[in-house]
This record gives C-alpha cells, structure tokens and sequence, in this order.
C-alpha cells in the first residue's frame, strides 16, 4: 500500500477517536490530540476547540474539565510541540501506566527522570516527557530535530 494509503488510515483512526476526546479526561484528550497525530505524522488537531490565547509561537486551546493544551511551533530542541496542562493531575496515572509499557514494547527509551525519546520507529525522533508545574501535570510530545 502507498505511504499516503496509510497515513489516511491513521488519519481516519485518528478523527474516530475524536468524539471520545469531546467527553473525555485530559490522558484521552493528551492521546487523542496531541500523542496519536505526532506518532502519525500529522499535526495536532484542535478542531472545536475555543482558542484562549495565542502568539507569534504558540497557541492555547480550553480543553473539557478545565485543563489547557498549547501548540508550541518553536520549542527549545525540536520542530514542534503539543502538551496538555492538566490542573486536577488526574492524568498521571494513566500516562504512567502508558510510557511503562511503551518502554516495554522498545517504542520509547527513556532519556532523563521525566523524558522518553521514540526508538527507532519514527524519524525525526519524537520526545515525551512528563512534568509537575504549580500543582499541575503537564504533558507533552515534542518532534525534535534529532534523527534516529
């Protein structure tokens, strides 16, 4: 199958997921907006979503529950960035629970304490990382502009 064969599958598997991430907590929303397109090679999708700032180099979008995701065009050490800021931390567990077994599987190693880099499946390579900010978990997926 031609490469842009399988690009829209995923693009297709991608907006089935996207009426589950209008009710879903800031994990799904992460996964389903900002994880599943950068893995795919697509860019993060923000559709109905209201803007709530924005600058020469980043957007940020109001997400359901009150977290916040910001599109990053310009990120220290990489091409681009998506991270979701979730307020209520309830998003950590789940996160963990998907790095431990993407560690497992070899799609990601993990760098430093809080960072994962995609191993060998994807160029340029893919950075996740996970961070506590003001009480908040902020996580994110960043293509950088390393190569495998």
């Amino acid at each position: 199958m031609p490469i842009w064969g399988l690009r829209m599958i995923r693009l297709l598997a991608i907006l089935t997921l996207m009426p589950m991430a209008a009710q879903a907590g800031a994990w799904e929303e992460f996964q389903a907006r900002c994880l599943t397109p950068y893995e795919s090679m697509f860019p993060p999708i923000f559709d109905g979503l209201e803007e709530i700032g924005a600058d020469a180099d980043s957007s940020t979008y109001l997400l359901p529950g009150g977290a916040r995701m910001v599109i990053n065009l310009v990120p220290d050490g990489g091409f681009s960035a998506c991270y979701v800021n979730d307020p209520s931390g309830q998003s950590e567990q789940a996160f963990d629970q998907w790095i431990d077994e993407a560690v497992t599987t070899r799609r990601y190693v993990q760098m430093d304490a809080n960072i994962w880099h995609s191993f060998e499946w994807i160029e340029p390579v893919l950075a996740v990382s996970k961070r506590h900010e003001n009480g908040a978990v902020i996580l994110q997926i960043m293509e950088t502009d390393l190569e495998s």
